[in-house]
């Protein structure tokens, strides 16, 4: 395969970083844009730059379990509108 492509588009620089994260390797993207690998790697930000983190995002649930009986645990469970929290309730108002 000919790779004689000297530029790559603005849109094409982008999706670089893109298609990494998809799962292609820099040597499939040079492929598929018919260019060089050297072309590939000179616009390959993410290692480059380190712009993208993860940040840690913590999800908090009940502490307390949902169902008080064994033969509960087949069943939905039911909630009472005074069992909720204040937050709680203040989400059920505003989505009502």
């Amino acid at each position: 395969m000919k790779k004689n492509k000297k530029y790559l588009s603005e849109e094409q620089k982008e999706n670089i970083d893109l298609l990494v994260l998809k799962g292609h390797t820099l040597q499939g993207i040079a492929d598929l844009y018919k260019c060089s690998y050297a072309l590939v790697v000179k616009h390959f930000r993410i290692m480059k730059s380190n712009k993208i983190r993860v940040e840690r995002i913590t999800l908090f649930g009940k502490n307390e379990s949902y169902y008080n009986k064994e033969e509960d645990y087949g069943k939905l469970p039911k909630y009472c509108y005074n069992d909720l929290s204040e937050q709680e309730k203040k989400i059920y108002k505003k989505l009502l």
